[in-house]
């Protein structure tokens, strides 16, 4: 984990035959000022002389300009995530800005659901399989999180643990082929 990630608070609670896990970013306050004061001095050097640059490379700073403040942006978001594992069905919302998209999946289809090690690329923390698509949500938790949610998954909902294939995912990098024949 970097020095700018979100911190991310997780919430556990088995409720009525369902376990709910809710997992909220907090805006990085200390990432938002760097990032608007690296922005305001590119801005302020490059304002200076932008009216005598050839048009392509106006338009270039115009795009760098607008990601720097789509970048601001996405550091002050606040995203929360709802996950639960019922009987029946894996639920998860998703919620950004308060754009709401849910996505439901049949108990029975799941299998494999393990954590995995979040990459710069993709920062979902857990996974399963649902048929021969492979389903990743967790977005921020760090592996003892994610851990955590498997655990009490498994201390909970051993029935619906054991229809998902809990693995708590640490045999994966502790074990060793001796390649012997």
């Amino acid at each position: 984990m970097g020095f700018f990630n979100k911190k991310v608070d997780v919430e556990i609670v088995p409720i009525s035959g369902v376990l709910r896990i809710t997992v909220r970013t907090k805006p990085d306050i200390f990432a938002a000022v760097v990032d608007v004061v690296v922005m305001s001095a590119c801005v302020w050097m490059v304002s200076r002389s932008f009216t005598s640059l050839p048009r392509i490379e106006q338009i270039l700073i115009a795009l760098a300009i607008g990601s720097g403040v789509a970048g601001i942006i996405e550091v002050l978001q606040h995203r929360e995530s709802v996950i639960e594992f019922g009987s029946e069905k894996l639920m998860i919302r998703r919620s950004v800005m308060g754009l709401m998209r849910t996505s439901e999946y049949a108990v029975q289809k799941c299998s494999e659901l393990t954590w995995r090690e979040p990459n710069d690329e993709d920062r979902n923390a857990l996974e399963c399989k649902v048929g021969f698509r492979t389903v990743r949500f967790g977005s921020g938790l760090s592996e003892k999180q994610a851990q955590d949610i498997l655990a009490a998954l498994q201390k909970h909902f051993p029935d619906v643990a054991q229809k998902m294939g809990v693995s708590s995912g640490m045999w994966k990098s502790h074990v060793t082929q001796l390649g012997l024949s």
